[in-house]
């Protein structure tokens, strides 16, 4: 039922990533990646786990990475920097042999440098578009959406932050029926603009605007409840929730 568990979009499926839970049977353990590649690629990624005994676990894995895009802002002969970096940090604890809480924090940071907003190419500049230009003494960019070239003179600058507690507890009832519970507290911060608050440049949208005023600091909170019922037997399976 995917449309139960992963909301009413996703009729036509659904990609689920799921970050690895700690394990009491695995004892001390982790890993450790680092990752180099073209446009200027830069990656770390790791983890690590511990076992606290016979009925306690935890795990913290992390993340950094940064690279330039893809896309060339002609008016500085540059590319956007893309840097985002993270954790997770959770927490285990099996009081019997049927009921286990998992506590879990994540922290995710991502944030962009020199950019532009997508779909900002232009299909053809207008005649004041060309003027303005020339009377900058800039050459525009051929109005060409598939060259990856944009031309931002005030190029974005944005700041994501996105926290996420939750509380899974899960109980088996009996060999068919289970009970599952998530409480989640959500934070989203957004901040965006640019050095003295202008966004924009020749390519913004076929119009003549070199700059709009554009910022923002956007903070949103989520605080949420799920309540599972789950049947498994040998030729049918529900859900029934909340």
């Amino acid at each position: 039922p995917q449309s139960t568990l992963f909301g009413e979009s996703v009729s036509g499926g659904a990609i689920d990533f799921v970050t690895k839970r700690p394990s009491i049977g695995e004892g001390f353990n982790g890993r450790i990646s680092l990752t180099a590649g073209d446009h200027k690629l830069r990656q770390g990624r790791g983890a690590v786990g511990a076992a606290f005994g016979d009925k306690a676990a935890a795990r913290l894995s992390f993340f950094t990475s940064t690279m330039d895009d893809q896309v060339l802002n002609t008016a500085t002969n540059s590319r956007r920097e893309l840097t985002s970096e993270g954790y997770a940090f959770q927490f285990l604890f099996e009081p019997t042999d049927n009921l286990r809480f998992v506590v879990e924090h994540n922290r995710r940071r991502t944030e962009t440098q020199g950019g532009f907003n997508d779909g900002e190419e232009a299909l053809a500049y207008g005649p004041q578009t060309i003027a303005d230009a020339a009377a900058a003494g800039i050459t525009l960019t051929p109005a060409d959406p598939y060259d990856r070239k944009a031309q931002m003179v005030f190029p974005l600058e944005e700041v994501m932050i996105n926290k996420l507690t939750s509380l899974h507890a899960y109980w088996d009832i009996n060999e068919n029926w289970s009970a599952t519970s998530i409480t989640g507290y959500q934070t989203n911060k957004d901040v965006f603009g640019s050095e003295g608050g202008l966004l924009g440049g020749y390519n913004v949208g076929g119009t003549n605007v070199v700059g709009f005023w554009a910022i923002g600091d956007q903070h949103i909170k989520y605080t949420t409840q799920e309540v599972r019922l789950n049947y498994a037997g040998d030729k049918l399976n529900s859900t029934f929730g909340a």
